[in-house]
C-alpha cells in the first residue's frame, strides 16, 4: 500500500529550477535522478521501474512514485525555436 511520504523541499526547488531555462529535449533523465536522491522512484502501473519516453510537441505526463502517494508531474512545451520549456514538479 502506499504511504504518505514528505518531500523534502529541495526535489521541487531543483525541478522549479529546471523550468526557469529552456532545453533541447525534455530532462526526464534528470528529473528521475533527483527524484531517485530522496528515494521517489518513478514506476510504471505494475510497479517496475519507468521505461520509455515523452513524444509531442506539449503534453502532461503523471508517474507515479515506488510505495508513495505522490507523483511527479511534468508538462511541456516545444517553441517555434526548437527548444522546450518544461515544468515539472512532485505533488
Amino acid at each position: 500500500m502506499a504511504k504518505s511520504v514528505k518531500v523534502p523541499k529541495s526535489v521541487n526547488a531543483a525541478l522549479y529550477e529546471m523550468s526557469k531555462v529552456y532545453h533541447e529535449a525534455i530532462p526526464l533523465s534528470a528529473m528521475f535522478e533527483l527524484c531517485e536522491k530522496v528515494g521517489l522512484e518513478p514506476v510504471c502501473e505494475d510497479g517496475t521501474p519507468w521505461s520509455g519516453f515523452l513524444c509531442g510537441r506539449e503534453g502532461r505526463a503523471v508517474f507515479e512514485l515506488k510505495d508513495c502517494r505522490k507523483s511527479l508531474v511534468v508538462s511541456w512545451y516545444k517553441m517555434p525555436s526548437g527548444r522546450y520549456e518544461v515544468t515539472p514538479y512532485v505533488a
